[in-house]
């Protein structure tokens, strides 16, 4: 399975009314969580939705280049890499790895690489990745086979497992959970 493709990018980021250059880049398999950690940023709060299980993406509220939705124990996250593909990162500790402080490894992808600049969002019922922030831009790929104008919403959650509900119903899951 192909998770990512080395890039690097630099992205300039808006937040209330400053700029601030961030830098990330694909992650790929055992790399130190450090890396995950110091080159993407938290989805902002006012966009989740969170309880001690779960954060979830509320609809609308976009993720870009750069960006990251954690469950709360931070063990797994999905982040947007510069390639255009969205991983989900399982944190793991060994001591073979990173000197025993941590290391990260992909479980799932959109499989989007070579797509740079695309973000994700919760749209219509669906979880989709898109060519821009707003609703303007292209849908690249897409959950298949759901749609709704109910509430909906993206959620990692602490078993692994990246989920969207569609009220209190799941309707689709990454199949990531341990």
């Amino acid at each position: 399975m192909h998770f990512f493709k080395l890039a690097t990018v630099t992205v300039l980021a808006m937040t209330q009314g400053t700029s601030a250059q961030t830098q990330c880049e694909n992650l790929g398999t055992s790399q130190p969580s450090w890396k995950l950690n110091s080159q993407y940023t938290s989805v902002p709060g006012y966009a989740i939705k969170s309880d001690s299980f779960k954060n979830c993406l509320q609809p609308y509220f976009t993720a870009s280049t750069c960006a990251k939705l954690s469950n709360p124990a931070g063990t797994n996250q999905l982040v947007m890499q510069p390639d255009g593909n969205a991983v989900i990162y399982n944190v793991w500790y060994s001591s073979n790895c990173n000197l025993g402080r941590g290391c990260v490894s992909p479980t799932w992808s959109t499989q989007t690489w070579n797509r740079p600049g695309l973000s994700f969002r919760v749209q219509d019922g669906q979880f989709v990745l898109s060519t821009t922030q707003d609703l303007s831009g292209q849908i690249i790929w897409r959950v298949p086979g759901y749609a709704s104008t109910g509430a909906s919403q993206l959620c990692m959650q602490n078993d692994g497992n990246l989920v969207l509900y569609v009220g209190d119903v799941a309707v689709w899951a990454s199949g990531t959970y341990h």
